[in-house]
């Protein structure tokens, strides 16, 4: 950079004054040799990161590339978005911000010669491009249109929870008409029953399907967003307490007729511990019931008198999970636990404890220690959007896309890809080459998809698919054809949209300038540098051969290691190489020792403990591989016969034993390094010992 001046004018101290600098200097371009001026006018340490900039100081020039200006907003975002954050941004030092100013003068000075070299024009960038903005269109609007907003529906509704009964008159999915009309005119008649005044349980009793109803007479218990279907979810949320559904509500299980109970705050998140005292079975009897209730009362007893909850839950409960704990159960929301222990729990204050509370694993006695209010929207964001992804996304993304097929004009024609399909090889798929050129010229010229008067054609469709990796290997039969049409179509839809988004979200066209410079700069670089660049071999070498110094390995050492399991072992190996054996010779003995048989059976004469010829061939290699590694030890395994004469069959088993070990000692084999084991004696042993 070629500086013509440089003023640098401090004013005073004051807190509200900060140092001006003013820097006037005239830039070379050396990739298009032209003169460009750069202005730089760097308030308050070059940017206000605290205090922030009022709409006119955003505004303010820093720079000026050519005849592009660089704002004082545009600098701030780049050198934020660098940084990571406004707060790490205000952290940093005068030098570092100049030092980022001239790293973005550099890249624009780049992105001005790409633009002056018509990159913004290529075809296959500008296809490129036009691929990425598709792709962005879709996932932008996703989050912003649907996923975001669902979010933020599905946390403010978990502000509140409601209890709610219902009535469930079972209807499929795809009913025929007469089972359609036969359920809604059975929940007219309970709607009506209901109007009358007939109690909401006894008719769930009589009338609802929901295999639950005899226990809890239609109750759902205390529920919040997130927790039901969205029909059945969304109808609760518009009712006020007391009141009944006038028209059943339609969910995949069926019509429900709906009760309103209750609706109050959510309670947030509570801490809690708990003793049980567990039922010793399923169906407990009177007897095993008035045991537990006893003890239970008995520990409450305990609790009345001062003794730490903790200490008799540890001592006393009957849960595995949370005994160890002291009872301790964590953080938890309503619904977390069975009804009848949940009922109770979030009912208590910090510090309070329960009374005997019954459930079907046995009796409780509950401390709650502490509450929390629920997160915000900022900390509970992303397990909202979770949640929402888990249980209302699809719907809503359906029916979001339907609304954008009628604002974009979308139209698939059906008489065109039935032709489309009939023209295709059934036993082909889209990996096969050529696997289009069945497809008439006429058919191929015909728009597939429109948006009100453009047209996709055909081959304008195969195109795409053929560029999409995921389309490979398609079969082209009619249900993988119109699945893949449609994806296109969907593709489509959201390119259409994406060309008039930056005018709803300004940030879009931001990302996508972000996206093109990015393109440019990488475009530019290849043609000025990499495609400049002319590998030579015999230049290679000459210069390899001037500086062959820098290509040479440092010292370096070649070695073999052997590695021992303990010290023993090690020693062994140590001599044997001390006495002249390679490590390749130690490691090839070891491997054929490892190789041999290491169980025997030694099989005596009935009734006799005495070692015959075939004993003492099977026992001999033994001895020469414990001879040649010390640190081999032996294991004798007797089984004898302890279902009948015991004691007569057990000392012969040891007799025998003791034959092998007194063979071993003669042979310069250590007691200790054989060691005896007597099992019982069962079919799946060796040979049994027995007289």
């Amino acid at each position: 950079m070629l500086l013509s001046s440089i003023l640098v004018t401090i004013l005073n101290e004051s807190p509200v004054i900060t140092p001006i600098y003013i820097i006037n200097c005239g830039v070379l371009d050396s990739m298009n040799h032209e003169r460009t001026s750069l202005y730089l006018s760097v308030f308050a340490g070059i940017i206000l990161l605290l205090a922030g900039c009022g709409p006119k100081e955003q505004e303010s020039i820093v720079a000026t590339v050519g005849t592009k200006p660089i704002t004082l907003k545009e600098y701030e975002d780049l050198y934020i978005k660098s940084n990571g954050s406004r707060e790490a941004a205000a952290k940093s030092t005068q030098d570092e911000r100049e030092k980022f100013l001239d790293l973005v003068t550099k890249f624009k000075l780049k992105l001005t010669d790409a633009y002056n070299q018509g990159l913004n024009k290529r075809p296959e960038l500008l296809a490129e491009i036009d691929q990425y903005k598709s792709s962005l269109a879709s996932s932008f609007l996703t989050d912003r249109e649907i996923t975001s907003p669902g979010a933020k529906m599905m946390y403010d509704r978990r502000h509140n929870e409601f209890r709610a009964s219902h009535i469930l008159i079972s209807l499929g999915q795809s009913p025929s008409k007469d089972d359609s009309i036969a359920a809604y005119a059975k929940a007219d008649t309970v709607i009506a029953r209901l109007n009358a005044g007939e109690r909401f349980d006894s008719l769930a009793r009589l009338y609802s399907q929901d295999p639950s109803v005899s226990q809890n007479g239609g109750d759902l218990y205390y529920f919040t967003a997130g927790q039901m279907v969205p029909p059945f979810e969304d109808a609760v949320f518009a009712m006020k307490v007391g009141e009944t559904t006038q028209k059943p509500v339609r969910t995949q299980f069926g019509l429900h007729i709906i009760k309103l109970v209750d609706k109050k705050p959510a309670r947030g998140e509570i801490k809690a511990s708990h003793i049980m005292i567990r039922f010793e079975r399923q169906d407990p009897s009177p007897e095993d019931t008035l045991a537990a209730y006893e003890k239970i009362g008995a520990i409450q007893d305990s609790l009345k008198m001062g003794i730490d909850f903790d200490g008799l839950a540890r001592r006393n409960s009957g849960d595995p999970g949370s005994a160890s704990k002291g009872g301790d159960l964590g953080w938890f929301q309503r619904r977390r636990w069975i009804q009848s222990f949940d009922e109770v729990v979030q009912t208590l204050k910090p510090g309070e404890n329960s009374g005997i509370v019954r459930t079907i694993y046995g009796y409780h006695l509950i401390r709650c220690y502490e509450e929390r209010v629920p997160k915000g929207f900022d900390e509970a964001k992303k397990d909202m959007q979770q949640l929402y992804q888990q249980t209302r996304f699809q719907d809503d993304y359906k029916a979001y896309f339907t609304k954008l097929q009628s604002s974009t004009q979308y139209k698939l024609h059906e008489d065109v890809l039935t032709q489309f399909i009939a023209s295709l090889d059934s036993n082909k798929t889209t990996k096969d080459s050529v696997w289009w050129s069945t497809i008439p010229r006429s058919v191929g010229s015909t728009s597939l998809i429109t948006f009100g008067a453009r047209g996709v054609s055909v081959d304008s469709v195969v195109k795409l698919v053929n560029a999409r990796p995921d389309f490979n290997n398609t079969p082209l039969r009619d249900p993988s054809i119109r699945n893949t049409v449609d994806k296109i179509g969907e593709s489509l839809v959201f390119s259409v949209r994406g060309e008039t988004l930056e005018k709803d979200y300004p940030e879009f066209g931001a990302i996508m300038r972000e996206y093109t410079d990015g393109i440019m700069l990488y475009q530019i670089e290849q043609d000025r540098v990499w495609n400049s660049v002319v590998v030579n071999d015999s230049v290679l070498r000459i210069y390899f051969n001037n500086n062959r110094d820098k290509f040479m390995f440092p010292d370096r050492v070649d070695f073999t290691e052997l590695r021992a399991s303990d010290d023993s072992v090690a020693q062994l190996i140590f001599a044997q190489a001390k006495a002249g054996k390679t490590f390749e010779q130690i490691a090839a003995a070891d491997s054929v020792r490892m190789a041999m048989k290491s169980n025997f059976q030694a099989d005596f004469a009935k009734n006799s403990a005495k070692l015959t010829p075939a004993i003492m061939k099977a026992l001999a290699p033994i001895v020469d591989q414990l001879k040649s590694d010390g640190a081999l030890k032996i294991q004798l395994t007797s089984h004898p016969d302890t279902s009948a004469r015991k004691a007569q069959n057990k000392k012969l088993a040891d007799q025998r034993i003791g034959a092998i070990k007194g063979y071993f000692k003669k042979r310069g084999i250590a007691d200790q390094r054989v060691s005896t084991l007597s099992q019982p004696y069962n079919r799946k042993t060796a040979t049994d010992v027995h007289g």
